[in-house]
């Protein structure tokens, strides 16, 4: 009887460690697989932004200078080849011939700096993209005078790492900020993305790009934005 007693205990006891064993070697299998997929996840999203770089870069060298502005409705417009530039201020002079622009495209032109109330000469301009240039800051009074008719703003793939608070509230009917692909270390706060609406319509709504900025999304962040609709935020953090 003792020894079938120690016998069972041995049996129980090798049962048990077998048991522990699994578990350690499951709970270490699936931190492994855990740390594969963060690797495996870090590693395309650095080889997706390293190929987005190279491509807006190879646009960049390869685009004419060209200020292209046009009603999308009868396709009328024009464009103006500019003098290349290391580095362009875009000041209000430059449009005094688009008075009725509705488009504007201001991509790869080179631009370090944006005076303010650039746009205010432009009362119909409803579209306005500012893509693959390389200011770094967007400053309260930058849109001041724009348009109300405003409603699709581009300033995507710049070099943009600090917004001022309230930069966007001037845009009286802001429907869509795309700002992705922008090293946005400066403080984010809730009145970095405020917009403040004018006789807002029925079927006002807004889109917000913030994809691959290093926004470190935190609670309240979006608290000023009214009808938001459309957040798009590939490869940022949660907080």
């Amino acid at each position: 009887m003792r020894i079938f007693r120690v016998y069972s205990f041995l049996s129980v006891g090798k049962t048990f460690a077998f048991i522990i064993i699994t578990i350690c070697m499951a709970t270490n299998g699936l931190r492994a697989a855990q740390q594969e997929y963060r690797n495996v996840e870090t590693n395309g999203l650095k080889a997706a932004q390293r190929e987005y770089r190279n491509v807006a870069k190879r646009n960049e060298e390869d685009a004419p200078n060209l200020l292209e502005c046009f009603k999308p409705w009868d396709g009328s417009g024009g464009q103006v080849t500019l003098e290349p530039k290391p580095d362009r201020v875009v000041t209000q002079d430059m449009f005094q011939s688009f008075s009725d622009c509705e488009w504007l495209m201001l991509n790869n032109l080179n631009i370090s700096d944006i005076i303010n109330a650039a746009f205010a000469t432009m009362p119909k301009l409803g579209n306005l993209n500012i893509e693959n240039n390389h200011f770094v800051r967007v400053k309260r009074a930058m849109f001041k005078g724009v348009s109300s008719e405003l409603d699709y703003l581009i300033l995507s793939n710049n070099r943009i790492s600090s917004i001022e608070s309230r930069s966007f509230v001037d845009i009286k009917k802001l429907g869509h900020l795309g700002l992705s692909h922008n090293p946005l270390t400066g403080p984010i706060t809730p009145e970095t993305f405020m917009v403040q609406y004018v006789d807002k319509p029925s079927w006002a709504n807004f889109g917000l790009d913030l994809s691959y900025t290093g926004v470190t999304i935190e609670p309240g962040l979006f608290q000023h934005i009214p009808d938001l609709t459309a957040l798009y935020l590939n490869g940022i953090t949660f907080k």
